[in-house]
């Protein structure tokens, strides 16, 4: 695996070799040209990594219990007599509600940092699409802007992991991605050396 901060170095890109650095040209400017058919899919993957079809359910299902129970609690409390089964009736509607209440407030601080990884995502497909393809030169500023990882599973074989929501990535993450679908695979020689296989990766 290669760190970020070794392609940040002033030689950049000496000290890689012509062969990687024409992989990753290939392979960030076949990105660059495709990404407009590629961006639902990229899309899909965001929203399966965050989960938030399952937050925005979450929150859904809990403000219907919450409005049930309150419902029920302003039916009671309107009431100008209450029995002692009534009263006690009240005391757990109020620890219900405020129970799901507190359930529901943390699940919306989830959804505020995911509402954050989505602004991460957006902004990196306005940095993939600025970019003029096919791309004549490769800088660090570039590369870094797209790619946060760069692993080499064997010689003929390079993984491009892309950082969709800022979140920490980790060789734990990267293993369990690279045993789904790549947003983009594809294949390069340069000159009549033998052939690199590349796959660009989400996370």
């Amino acid at each position: 695996m290669l760190d970020p901060d070794y392609l940040n170095n002033p030689h950049f890109p000496k000290g890689m070799s012509k062969s990687l650095i024409h992989i990753l040209k290939r392979s960030l400017n076949a990105l660059g040209r495709k990404f407009s058919d590629l961006e639902p899919k990229f899309d899909k993957c965001v929203q399966q990594l965050l989960s938030i079809d399952k937050i925005d359910e979450q929150l859904n299902n809990l403000g219907c219990i919450i409005k049930t129970y309150k419902d029920k609690y302003y039916t009671l409390k309107r009431k100008d007599h209450r029995d002692a089964a009534e009263l006690a009736m009240l005391k757990d509607l109020e620890d219900e509600i405020t129970k799901f209440s507190i359930d529901y407030i943390n699940i919306e601080d989830e959804k505020i940092k995911h509402d954050h990884a989505l602004r991460h995502a957006n902004n990196l497909k306005h940095r993939i699409q600025s970019f003029e393809y096919p791309l004549e030169s490769l800088t660090p500023k570039m590369l870094l802007s797209i790619v946060n990882q760069l692993v080499k599973v064997d010689e003929q074989y390079y993984v491009l992991v892309i950082n969709a929501t800022g979140d920490i990535i980790t060789p734990y993450k990267i293993k369990k991605a690279m045993t789904e679908k790549p947003l983009l695979e594809g294949d390069c020689k340069m000159h009549r050396s033998k052939t690199f296989n590349w796959k660009i990766y989400i996370l």
